[in-house]
């Protein structure tokens, strides 16, 4: 029955609304941008007002400029397939910024976070990078678009999910299939550690709030928006979402796009649309994983991938420390013995890392 519905699910909102929009001639069929304004119900940022957020908002850059906390660009359209997918994109940018900033802060709930998105993989190796895939289908992405509002109430919902564990993939039917239970129970357990709240904010005060990150916003992808000059206020109605993440006062605000090229500048009086603001804040620490070893009944580990410049080093585990276990100390016998009784944890080179922190 669920997938009968789900097959009728698709064909409206991938064909029939699809059509529909095409005859109304609307925009957000070329970029996926479908404009949406808040409710009663959504908190609409006001300066001077207490936050949703409460005391959880801070300052964290005072001269609102976040340009060089951009992650690596990713392209919505390549090998010429555009998944439609920009609100999904431009929201992942900027909570990406923001985690950027984390990483470079000496701040101790900054600095718990970032060891809580070490532990689920999205940072890795000095990167982070979320999977824009997961977030466009578990948020109802279509052929459509989407709208501001349903991606974030998605990132509220399922937090974040690594690139690598779901990438992207040219098929349109691929890139949207289901995302799998075990990547959704990830995201959920995540959100046991971290929250992600959000709020949007009108244009007239996208320069102020800059202090507290950067933001989405909408535009006109078309005509001249593909440029690295200064793009000029258009009338033509928004299609695209991006994010926004610097300006240079009464010349132009900063672009951060999912097409080439990515850093983009739009004239000051452009004109651009209301947009969304994340926060990222601490619910509860990582437990301490030594002790969790322990707890399991572990009291050895062994570095296990060669291949990533491990040599079986073996670490007696303490609650506070790892302590190196020379090759000439390891007995054969005790070594075999301790494997069979299930003592011995064969580790990653990441889980090494976050063993020995």
């Amino acid at each position: 029955m669920n997938e009968f519905k789900n097959i009728i699910k698709n064909l409206l909102d991938n064909y029939f609304l699809y059509y529909i929009d095409k005859v109304r001639g609307c925009p957000n069929l070329d970029n996926g941008f479908i404009e949406v304004k808040p409710t009663n119900t959504d908190y609409i940022h006001e300066e001077g007002r207490m936050s949703l957020l409460g005391e959880r908002k801070r300052v964290l850059l005072p001269d609102g400029q976040w340009q060089k906390y951009r992650p690596e660009g990713e392209l919505q359209k390549r090998n010429g397939r555009d998944k439609i997918a920009c609100v999904t994109f431009s929201s992942l940018n900027v909570i990406e910024e923001l985690i950027r900033f984390m990483m470079d802060s000496n701040d101790e709930e900054h600095i718990e976070i970032v060891k809580i998105l070490k532990h689920f993989g999205i940072i890795k190796d000095g990167k982070v990078n979320c999977s824009d895939r997961a977030i466009a289908k578990l948020s109802g992405t279509t052929r459509r678009g989407n709208s501001f509002k349903r991606v974030a109430q998605t990132i509220h919902k399922y937090l974040l999910i690594p690139e690598e564990d779901y990438a992207w993939v040219d098929n349109w039917n691929d890139y949207y299939k289901p995302v799998l239970k075990n990547l959704i129970e990830q995201g959920e357990e995540l959100g046991k550690y971290i929250e992600i709240n959000y709020e949007w904010v009108y244009p007239k005060e996208f320069n102020e709030i800059k202090r507290y990150g950067p933001h989405t916003t909408s535009v006109f992808a078309g005509g001249r928006w593909n440029t690295s000059d200064i793009i000029p206020r258009t009338n033509q109605r928004h299609n695209h979402a991006t994010g926004s993440d610097g300006f240079e006062m009464n010349k132009y605000d900063d672009i951060f796009d999912s097409y080439n090229p990515f850093g983009k500048r739009v004239a000051w009086n452009y004109g651009l649309g209301m947009g969304m603001q994340f926060t990222i804040s601490l619910k509860k620490k990582l437990p301490n994983l030594r002790q969790k070893l322990l707890n399991d009944g572990y009291e050895w580990v062994i570095r296990a991938e060669q291949e990533k410049g491990a040599k079986g080093e073996a670490y007696d585990i303490e609650t506070d420390k790892l302590i190196y276990l020379p090759p000439a100390d390891l007995i054969q016998n005790t070594v075999k013995e301790k494997s069979i009784q299930g003592k011995i944890k064969f580790i990653t080179e990441e889980e090494f890392k976050q063993l020995n922190n």
